[in-house]
C-alpha cells in the first residue's frame, strides 16, 4: 500500500543495464487528422454515479447539482420515514461532478474512446493485514471488474484494491484506478507508539466559497495555540503543567501530532475529538463533566468522520431545523439555570423568529419536534460519501444577551473577546452530527444496563429529534443521565465558532464549506441494510459498485467537420528552405515535408507560371509525405515560389504556397 512507506509495491530487483542492447528510435509526432474527433483530452475525467456502497477510496468527492437537489427534496427521517425508504434524506444512487467521483476513471486515448454505459463492480469486501510499523492492521480489499453494459464483455481487475494500480483498457481508451485507504487518525505501530499512517493525517482537503466575493458576511474563528480559549482545537503533542493546556491525547497518544487538523482551512473546523473540553476551558466546544470528563471524546472516533458540505444561505425551504444548546458555563447566569450543553431553555422559534406559533408546516411551527430549544440553522450539511444529509446543533451562551446570544437564532456577533474573556460572538457553535450505527460494537455499553444501542447511535437528519429525546430523558441515577449525554455529543463530528463581519448584510450570500477527509470503500450506502427490508436496492448485494458513461467523451468517428477544419493545418516545412532540412540524410538528398494531410488526397505542385511539376496520390494514415524537389522526370528543381494545391475528395481543397533557395552539388566533399 503506497501509503504506508515499509509496503511500497513495484519492482522488487534493481535494473541492470546491459551493453549494446539499447536501441534508439526517432519519432516525429503529428496532430490527428481526419475525421476522427477526440471531444476529450488526456486524463479528462467522467460521471460517475454510485449504485451500492460507500467511501472515497483517498478521492476528493463533489456531488452534481442535481443530486444535491434530491437529498434536500426528502423528509426527515422518523419512525416511518426509515433507512431504504424512498423518502429518507439520503441520495441512494448518487451522481458525481465530472472526475470527482469516488473512483478514478480517465481518458488515456482521446481517439479511441469507445461510447458507451459501464459498470465496475467490487466482489466483496474482506480483510488482509496491512504492515503498520512493527504491528500490523486490518484494511478491507477485494478484486474488481469492469463490465461493458451493451455487450455484457467482463474485464477483471489485474490487482486487489489495497495495491495501488491504473488498470488500462486500450480497446475502451480509458483507465480506471482504485486504491483502497485506512481510516484517518493513529495507528500503534509498536508497543506503546503510535502515529499517523496516512499523509495529513488523512485530510484531502478543503474550501470556503462565498458565492459573492464581495460580502464576506461571516467568518470563522481560527485556532490559535497557546494557553487560553483560542486555543480551541487541540491538535500536537503539548502536555504541559496544567492539563488544561494539554493536547488531545498527549504526551502519550497524541491524535493529530503534526498538527494537520489545525491547519485545515486555517484552524477554523476541527473534528469534535480534537476540540478542547469544558474542562479544559468553560469556552471550550466539547461536552465534559466531573464524573465522565473525557469520555465524549474517547468514544468520537475518526471512522465516523466523514467529508461534508456545510452551507449557509438565505434560502428557507434549504434550512435545517436544529436543537440550540446553552453554552454558558455558569449556571446561575443562564436563562432559566440551563446547564452548558443542555437544550436552551427558551421557546421554540420558527424561521421567522417567532414563537407559539402553531401551523401545519414545519418553518411557521415554532413548536415543531419541540416546544422549547429549537430553533433553524440557515442552510445544510451533506456527507459526501454516503449522500445523506446530516443534523446540526448550534449553541448560544444566553447570558450574552447583547451578542445575541439569548434569542434562538442562528447570529452570532462580531465580538471575539471581552476584557480577555472569551465571547465569541455569543458562542453561536456549530456542531455537524454524523450518522452512526454501530457505536455498541466501540463503547462499553457493558457498564450499564440502561443504555441500548439505539441510544448510542446516531440517525441522519431527522430534524434534531433524536437529539432532543435524549438529552431530555430522565434516569433515576444520575451516572446513566451523564454517561448518556457523553456518548451522545461523542457522535459530533465537525465544529466550528462563526463570527459575523458586521459591515456586510447578514445572509446576503451563500457561504459553502468543503471537508475531506479519506475514508475506506465500504458497503451499503450508509449503515447496514438487508435486501429483504429494502427491495430493489440490493445491487450487488450491496458491497461497492459505480456506472459511468464515456458519451461525453467519446470519439467521434466520422466528423466532416473536423475533416473540413483540418484542412487548415496542411503545411509544408520547412518553408522557406534554404538549401537544407533536418530531414535530409546525406549531400545528395533534398527533402521536405507536406504534413497534416487527409488519408486520402491528391496533392498537386505547380511552379508560378502553372505548369504542373509533380503529382503525389497518398491513400494511407501517414499524415505526410516527403518531397525530394524534383519534378516528375526526377529532375531537380530551379529554386522559387512554387503553388502546392492538395485536394481531399469529399472534403475539399487546401492551397499553401512554398519557397525554396537549392543548394548545388558540391563534389569535392566526396
Amino acid at each position: 500500500m503506497p501509503t504506508v512507506a515499509a509496503n511500497l509495491n513495484g519492482q522488487k530487483e534493481p535494473y541492470l543495464q546491459g551493453r549494446k542492447n539499447i536501441k534508439v528510435y526517432t519519432g516525429i509526432p503529428h496532430a490527428p487528422i481526419g475525421p476522427v474527433a477526440n471531444v476529450s483530452d488526456y486524463s479528462d475525467g467522467v460521471i460517475v454515479t454510485r449504485i451500492a456502497g460507500q467511501g472515497n477510496g483517498g478521492n476528493f468527492l463533489e456531488f452534481s447539482d442535481a443530486t444535491i437537489d434530491e437529498i434536500l427534496s426528502k423528509k426527515p427521517a422518523d419512525s416511518v420515514n426509515v433507512y431504504g425508504s424512498p423518502d429518507y434524506p439520503i441520495a441512494y444512487q448518487a451522481t458525481y461532478k465530472l472526475g470527482e467521483g469516488p473512483i478514478n476513471v480517465k481518458v488515456i486515448d482521446p481517439l479511441n474512446v469507445k461510447d458507451g454505459n459501464f459498470t465496475v463492480a467490487f466482489d466483496s469486501l474482506f480483510d488482509v493485514s496491512v504492515p503498520i510499523g512493527s504491528r500490523d492492521t486490518l484494511m478491507p480489499t477485494t478484486r474488481w471488474k469492469l463490465i461493458d453494459n451493451a455487450t455484457g464483455t467482463v474485464y477483471k481487475s489485474d490487482t486487489t484494491i489495497d495495491l495501488q494500480n491504473e488498470q488500462l483498457f486500450l480497446d475502451l481508451g480509458i483507465s480506471v484506478q482504485l486504491e483502497q485507504t485506512l481510516y484517518p487518525g493513529i495507528y500503534e505501530i509498536e508497543s506503546g507508539s503510535y502515529s499517523p499512517m496516512l499523509a495529513s493525517n488523512g485530510i484531502l482537503g478543503g474550501s470556503i466559497t462565498y458565492a459573492d466575493d464581495a460580502s464576506f458576511w461571516m467568518s470563522f474563528l481560527p485556532d490559535v495555540d497557546g494557553g487560553g480559549s483560542l486555543n480551541w482545537i487541540r491538535s500536537g503533542v503539548v502536555k504541559g503543567e496544567d492539563s488544561r493546556d494539554d493536547d488531545w491525547d498527549a504526551p502519550g497518544k497524541p491524535f493529530d501530532p503534526d498538527q494537520n487538523y489545525e491547519k485545515l482551512l486555517n484552524g477554523t473546523w476541527s473534528p469534535y475529538l480534537l476540540t478542547a473540553c469544558a474542562k479544559q476551558d468553560p469556552a471550550g466546544p466539547a461536552y465534559a463533566d466531573d464524573k465522565f470528563k473525557f469520555l465524549s471524546k474517547q468514544t468520537s472516533f475518526f471512522s465516523d468522520l466523514a467529508s461534508v458540505n456545510i452551507v449557509f444561505t438565505s434560502d428557507k425551504s434549504k434550512w435545517t431545523r436544529c436543537p440550540v444548546v446553552e453554552m454558558g458555563s455558569v449556571v446561575s447566569l443562564a436563562e432559566g439555570k440551563a446547564k452548558q450543553f443542555e437544550l436552551r431553555k427558551h421557546r421554540s422559534v420558527n424561521q421567522d423568529g417567532d414563537t407559539a406559533v402553531a401551523s401545519t408546516d414545519p418553518a411557521k411551527n415554532s413548536d415543531y419536534i419541540s416546544a422549547y430549544g429549537m430553533g433553524w440553522f440557515p442552510g445544510y450539511a451533506i456527507n459526501i460519501e454516503t449522500g445523506e444529509r446530516l443534523n446540526i446543533v448550534f449553541g448560544e451562551d444566553s447570558h450574552l444577551v447583547s451578542d445575541n446570544g439569548a434569542d434562538m437564532l442562528f447570529n452570532p456577533s462580531g465580538n471575539v473577546l471581552n476584557n480577555d474573556t472569551a465571547v465569541f460572538g455569543g458562542k453561536h457553535y456549530i456542531y455537524v452530527m454524523s450518522h452512526t450505527w454501530n457505536k455498541e460494537t466501540q463503547v462499553p455499553l457493558s457498564q450499564t444496563d440502561v443504555l441500548t444501542p439505539a441510544d448510542l447511535n446516531f440517525p441522519a437528519y431527522d430534524a434534531g429529534a433524536h437529539f432532543v429525546y435524549e438529552i431530555n430523558r430522565n434516569f433515576p441515577s444520575a451516572v446513566n443521565k451523564n454517561r448518556l449525554r457523553s456518548y451522545l455529543w461523542s457522535n459530533a463530528m465537525w465544529v466550528s465558532i462563526p463570527i459575523a463581519i458586521p459591515q456586510f448584510e447578514w445572509l446576503s450570500t451563500d457561504i459553502t464549506v468543503k471537508l475531506r477527509i479519506t475514508k475506506p470503500y465500504d458497503r451499503y450506502f450508509s449503515g447496514k441494510m438487508t435486501g429483504e427490508f429494502v427491495p430493489n436496492r440490493d445491487d450487488n448485494n450491496f458491497w461497492p459498485m459505480y456506472n459511468f458513461s464515456t458519451s461525453a467523451v467519446a470519439t467521434v468517428q466520422d466528423s466532416s467537420a473536423k475533416a473540413v477544419s483540418d484542412l487548415d493545418k496542411i503545411n509544408v516545412v520547412p518553408n522557406p528552405y534554404y538549401g537544407y532540412s533536418p530531414y535530409e540524410v546525406d549531400q545528395l538528398d533534398n527533402r521536405i515535408k507536406i504534413v497534416n494531410l487527409p488519408q486520402r488526397c491528391t496533392i498537386s505542385i505547380y511552379s508560378t507560371g502553372g505548369s504542373l511539376i509533380r503529382t503525389f496520390n497518398k491513400d494511407e494514415s501517414k499524415t505526410y509525405i516527403d518531397w525530394d524537389l524534383k519534378n516528375f522526370a526526377g529532375i531537380p528543381v530551379a529554386g522559387g515560389v512554387y503553388i502546392i494545391h492538395v485536394k481531399a475528395p469529399g472534403v475539399g481543397e487546401k492551397v499553401i504556397k512554398w519557397f525554396g533557395s537549392l543548394r548545388p552539388v558540391d563534389f569535392n566533399s566526396f
